[in-house]
């Protein structure tokens, strides 16, 4: 049996982040006979960005900074809770809390590190740390990517030469975005690279249903907002329209805001990663600009749409063309299109994620067979 470690952004408290590694480690577990573990490495720049007080750095003001501190405290400790809850019973961790210089002796315990999935390359987020790209493993274990994500250009990835000869010196290299691989296939040419679906979608509905909690709701319009965006006041207008339009409720759900903002709006509970989930799988429509949104809305079968005039809005596209469902995708909160898809569309959705799955377990079985 393989020892697998995998080397991803499951401490952050993001939803997103978070069932991505549950969905890769519990696929690899249940699929292969290899023994899948959470690399529990301690990114600083990610570590502090979802503490409590990282809200005291939201504004400029030290005033209102402090105002916001005090507002939101509660909201983000209990999230935080939540999510260690959740981590305790569903990752599984060989060994907790690894700092950088404790990665080496970690790293040599697995036959196998997979980097991914998630921005696991985009040193923005990592605070240019190389630890995602596998620095710290020596050339006796396998070393590969899974879906990987890169926010560099080709001319900086060109010109990044530590960057660059770490991918290259990758066993097996998949990305998420078409695109990307793209650009490694010239860079780094006569090396075989794929491209395959976020971890999210090698699990099934069914697997995700019967992990996720009741949360005793159902048939509203959920909008979901990843991080800040200058779309959220637009994207709960237009849930507000919805919901006028089907006389069902709207809930605001975010990551990044709290109760006193968006007052007009009906505010969910602080929620944990599966009960997250839930709520997507039990609301008549999603109304989001996440990535990961829209994926378990077309895994779930919810009507779905995504707001693209956002950054890195190229993941959602590509997702919703995969799916021949781009006719969901809106700008600036602008809905046009009947809200609900119809049976057939739904097959078309299912018959694109299975192709997909299919391809990217070919990718796993490679590595791990």
């Amino acid at each position: 049996m393989k020892k697998v470690g995998i080397m991803t952004f499951h401490r952050a408290e993001n939803y997103g982040a978070f069932l991505q590694a549950y969905a890769l480690s519990s696929y690899i577990d249940n699929n292969f006979d290899a023994d899948a573990y959470l690399v529990d490495y301690i990114n600083p720049r990610i570590e502090k960005s979802y503490k409590a007080c990282s809200v005291l750095k939201s504004s400029k003001n030290p005033v209102k900074a402090i105002g916001k501190f005090a507002l939101s405290y509660g909201d983000i400790r209990k999230r935080n809770n939540l999510f260690s809850q959740d981590r305790k019973r569903y990752l599984k961790i060989r060994r907790e809390d690894i700092a950088k210089q404790d990665l080496t002796a970690e790293m040599q315990q697995y036959d196998v590190l997979i980097a991914g999935s998630d921005q696991v390359w985009n040193l923005k987020i990592t605070g240019d740390d190389y630890s995602y790209l596998l620095e710290d493993a020596s050339e006796k274990q396998m070393r590969v990517s899974y879906a990987a994500g890169v926010s560099m250009s080709k001319e900086d990835i060109v010109s990044n030469h530590r960057f660059r000869g770490l991918v290259q010196r990758m066993d097996c290299l998949s990305f998420r975005e078409l695109s990307t691989s793209h650009i490694f296939e010239e860079l780094l040419p006569g090396k075989h690279i794929s491209t395959v679906v976020d971890p999210v979608f090698l699990q099934t509905a069914d697997f995700w249903r019967e992990k996720a909690p009741d949360n005793g709701a159902s048939d509203y319009i959920l909008v979901f907002i990843a991080g800040k965006s200058n779309q959220t006041r637009n994207l709960i207008n237009a849930g507000k329209k919805l919901a006028e339009k089907t006389s069902k409720s709207v809930f605001f759900l975010s990551n990044d805001c709290f109760w006193y903002e968006y007052r007009d709006v009906k505010h969910t509970p602080s929620i944990s990663p599966l009960e997250f989930v839930r709520w997507i799988d039990h609301a008549y429509c999603v109304i989001t600009n996440s990535f990961h949104a829209t994926a378990f809305s077309l895994i779930l079968h919810t009507n779905v749409y995504s707001e693209v005039n956002i950054k890195r809005a190229d993941r959602i596209i590509n997702l919703l063309k995969m799916c021949d469902l781009d006719n969901r995708l809106i700008c600036d909160g602008d809905i046009v299109r009947n809200c609900a898809i119809s049976p057939e569309e739904w097959k078309d959705v299912d018959a694109a994620i299975e192709k997909e799955r299919v391809r990217a377990h070919a990718y796993l079985a490679d590595i791990l067979e």
